[in-house]
């Protein structure tokens, strides 16, 4: 959901963005992200059923793929901030197990 709010975020214009009080900005956010899970599960439904691919867990694993690469992206190009420090360590600890157990 957080790739889907920045890219929201891209597309926007910046004057528009700006002049949105916090409360339609947060209505904005909370549309995305409510609409991206319904969206995702349509689409992968698709692939799955009417393109007959036969693997899952390869679907589920190319979301998460994805995502982590349009982040990655647009924390390279300086669009998105990073607020912590991510040490081998964390990613490990934190979010390996759930990465391991949402795929």
């Amino acid at each position: 959901w957080l790739s889907a709010v920045c890219v929201l975020r891209m597309y926007l214009p910046a004057r528009l963005w700006g002049l949105q009080s916090k409360r339609v900005q947060t209505c904005i956010i909370c549309v995305a992200y409510m609409s991206a899970g319904p969206l995702l599960i349509i689409f992968n439904s698709k692939i799955l059923n009417e393109l007959d691919y036969p693997y899952p867990a390869t679907v589920s694993s190319i979301g998460l793929a994805s995502s982590s690469v349009i982040i990655g992206f647009l924390v390279s190009i300086g669009k998105v901030k990073l607020t912590q420090k991510i040490t081998p360590g964390f990613l490990m600890r934190r979010v390996m197990p759930i990465g391991l157990l949402s795929s």
